[in-house]
């Protein structure tokens, strides 16, 4: 009996923690162990070296604020990244295939310098950021109502400005088109590298707002 017990306690501290913590990415590099993972609503990513953690960072929130995602695809080719950004440094977590070729790894961007540095991944544990797509797209529907929110803000506060000087309507009118066109251009430039991603969205709406 006790034996029983001893074994029913041993499975549900297992089976808990499977749920408390969700791996997407783990491969070894010449940096070391890098890991991405989601605990608790919040997702982690880990550089790690002889057993001791190197680096550390996590996201903000539960809707993974912080962190970016890059899906690009097209005949026998297949982009996945996760990225973020940190003292001055971008980070990139990537899987991509193409034309049967599959590269794997974390890439380091230096963001004055430009700079590069590229640790492909010698051997994968884990490679599940496709499995990243259905959570992180609830980022662009949470962006997306957030910017219908502010248009709509927007919208109110340019009525009660007619209505106080409807003598100035036209000029009022004049002045929400010319802050449109410096948004939108202002938009184009900062999300140029999402152009064509599952992630455009989320970054133009992450700017408008």
């Amino acid at each position: 009996m006790h034996h029983y017990k001893f074994f029913a306690l041993a499975a549900m501290f297992l089976c808990g923690s499977s749920f408390a913590s969700d791996e997407y990415f783990v491969c070894d590099t010449a940096k070391g162990t890098i890991k991405l993972d989601e605990n608790k609503g919040v997702l982690r990513y880990t550089l790690s070296k002889d057993r001791k953690t190197e680096f550390n960072y996590e996201s903000k929130g539960n809707d993974y604020s912080g962190f970016k995602y890059n899906h690009y695809s097209r005949y026998q080719t297949d982009y996945f990244n996760v990225s973020f950004v940190n003292a001055e440094y971008k980070y990139t977590i990537f899987s991509n295939y193409e034309n049967e070729s599959e590269s794997r790894g974390v890439s380091v961007t230096n963001l004055n310098s430009k700079k590069e540095s590229v640790y492909d991944c010698k051997s994968v544990g884990t490679d599940r950021l496709s499995d990243l797509s259905a959570k992180l797209a609830s980022v662009n529907q949470k962006s997306s109502g957030e910017v219908k929110s502010a248009i709509d803000n927007l919208n109110k506060s340019i009525d009660k400005q007619i209505d106080n000087n409807p003598e100035r309507k036209s000029f009022i009118f004049s002045l929400k088109d010319s802050w449109k066109q410096m948004i939108d251009k202002k938009c184009q430039l900062e999300t140029i590298d999402s152009t064509g991603t599952d992630t455009e969205m989320a970054e133009v709406n992450n700017c408008l707002v």
